[in-house]
């Protein structure tokens, strides 16, 4: 029935200073049913304002049952080494790599495994797919590699591709990492 009044006069509880809360059970909610919250008489100074607040929100599939996992598209978003830098030889990167899914802050709901590859300017593979490191790191799983410019040739442009292996799946991820390598300066003696 649409427009009708499912819940009235319940009594808010408060979580904590500024935060209150209703308990609401709608068992026979439908997955797919869009529900209108309002809040009416909501006050920040008594006697000097009052306002309604008004929020939507849809009833899902149950998270438990209903997790089932699926292919993804991911993005990785990447830190240690700035896209298009420019190195010189002889040092050493770690560059981490975080993978989430796309158009969202969360990690992948299924085990995956993330590779890397380096090719310089765009045609010659110089690090054929390999895995990327893992490790927990403040009690988050991270991913990440260790890049080593002493043996790359200078003067030369390089990138690292990223893909993915979920469900039997492997697949290139669209964010690419550009970098430059140019010989090591030493200062002059004059």
């Amino acid at each position: 029935m649409s427009n009708a009044n499912v819940f009235t006069g319940l009594v808010p509880q408060q979580l904590s200073k500024g935060v209150y809360y209703v308990d609401v059970w709608m068992s026979g909610a439908t997955p797919g049913q869009r529900y209108k919250d309002v809040w009416q008489g909501v006050t920040f100074q008594p006697g000097y304002d009052q306002t309604d607040f008004i929020q939507f929100f849809d009833i899902n599939q149950n998270y438990y049952t209903n997790n089932s996992k699926s292919i993804n598209d991911y993005v990785v978003t990447t830190y240690g080494l700035n896209n298009n830098d420019t190195l010189q030889t002889d040092e050493l990167i770690r560059i981490y790599a975080d993978t989430r899914v796309n158009y969202t802050l969360k990690s992948p709901k299924t085990n995956f495994g993330l590779e890397y590859r380096l090719s310089m300017n765009n045609v010659i593979e110089i690090i054929p797919w390999t895995p990327c490191n893992s490790a927990i790191i403040d009690g988050c799983a991270k991913s990440f590699l260790d890049l080593d410019t002493s043996w790359l040739l200078s003067n030369q442009n390089y990138q690292i591709t990223f893909r993915i292996n979920e469900l039997g799946t492997r697949r290139i991820i669209a964010e690419k990492l550009n970098f430059k390598i140019v010989d090591k300066l030493y200062p002059q003696d004059y």
